[in-house]
């Protein structure tokens, strides 16, 4: 359990560079439950999202089979000109499997709404409408995700949305598959 990775570390002295130290180091503004809860939380977000993310991918890609096949070669000719070596920086210089990604969390979001609130009065532009300071704002990611207004034919699974000229046309804050902001 968590508790039990928290003892261990605390009484052999047991320092890393991971979340778990990360949380004992607010072990003076937390208590051992709020930590153990936060780690928890952030195991089933990163597990779940992940796990998400690959399948709704390996799901557009077989009703896809043009985008698979074009992602295929992609991916072999890149591996091919790496002496066969799948790295971390051969895997971030994959431009179609980002714009592939970036369009499977478009259609099939992780989180479905964000919750923010508000830390001061807002007004709201070209209203007389307030924000008030405090007010719990839900945002609908997937109805933005899904606006035709935003992204045209939004049902399509079109990763070139996503292609260096075409990501530049995407209204800021229309696209927030993990939601967008101060952490």
């Amino acid at each position: 359990t968590m508790y039990d990775t928290f003892d261990y570390r605390e009484k052999n002295n047991v320092v890393r560079n991971d979340f778990v130290s990360l949380l004992l180091g607010l072990k003076d503004t937390l208590t051992k439950e709020e930590l153990a809860a936060e780690g928890m939380l952030n195991f089933a977000a990163g597990y779940e999202t992940s796990s998400t993310l690959l399948s709704f991918t390996f799901y557009e890609l077989a009703l896809n089979q043009d985008i698979q096949e074009r992602l295929r070669d992609e991916i072999s000719q890149e591996v091919e000109g790496n002496d066969g070596k799948i790295t971390y920086d051969l895997l971030h210089s994959l431009k179609y499997l980002d714009m592939v990604t970036k369009e499977v969390l478009r259609k099939h979001p992780p989180l479905a709404d964000n919750s923010r609130k508000c830390t001061t009065d807002y007004q709201v532009p070209g209203s007389d409408f307030i924000i008030e300071k405090g007010t719990m704002i839900e945002i609908s990611v997937y109805s933005l995700h899904r606006d035709a207004e935003y992204f045209p034919d939004p049902l399509k699974f079109d990763p070139e949305r996503f292609n260096d000229e075409n990501v530049k046309n995407i209204k800021p804050f229309t696209y927030l598959p993990f939601g967008d902001g101060p952490r």
